[in-house]
């Protein structure tokens, strides 16, 4: 799944705060969760979310400006130049099964991403369901008021 060590994307929201808290768990040393700036329109929502969470699990919060360029192969590929920058090997992203993206997506991007600067990709929830997170969250006593919109969706 990954190695040693990861940067792990983070939005703010449930996914990707299980994700690192996840990877924390299992003994993975956090290089740094990276936010990036896509031009989202709930950017700063987001951005406080994600520097609540960040320094809930003692990370240092990167952010990254990809503005008019918000394709998942621009974050991973983003995410990917803090982790070789931080001697990480691995860059961590919260997608789930009920998500568009497809497991064998991440596997492509992995490869092309290890080829390429040698940093892996893992999706650690990529064959599981958007509960099977939630609870995953509950598990990890993720702190899901934390959250960008908790009030709203659950913590998106």
């Amino acid at each position: 799944m990954y190695a040693t060590s990861a940067v792990v994307l983070l939005s703010g929201g449930q996914d990707s705060a299980t994700a690192l808290a996840h990877v924390l768990s299992v003994g993975v040393q956090v290089r740094a969760a990276v936010l990036v700036d896509h031009g989202q329109p709930t950017i700063g929502g987001q951005r406080a979310a994600a520097q609540r969470l960040a320094d809930h699990c003692g990370v240092e919060l990167v952010e990254l400006s990809t503005a008019g360029l918000g394709q998942l192969p621009v974050l991973l590929a983003a995410a990917a130049q803090v982790a070789q920058q931080r001697g990480a090997d691995t860059v961590v992203v919260g997608v789930h099964g009920d998500d568009t993206i497809r497991p064998g997506f991440i596997d492509a991007m992995s490869i092309a991403l290890s080829l390429g600067c040698g940093v892996g990709v893992s999706a650690p929830f990529a064959v599981r369901t958007r509960s099977a997170v939630a609870q995953a969250a509950a598990t990890l006593e993720v702190p899901v008021h934390l959250c960008h919109r908790p009030a709203a969706s659950g913590c998106p």
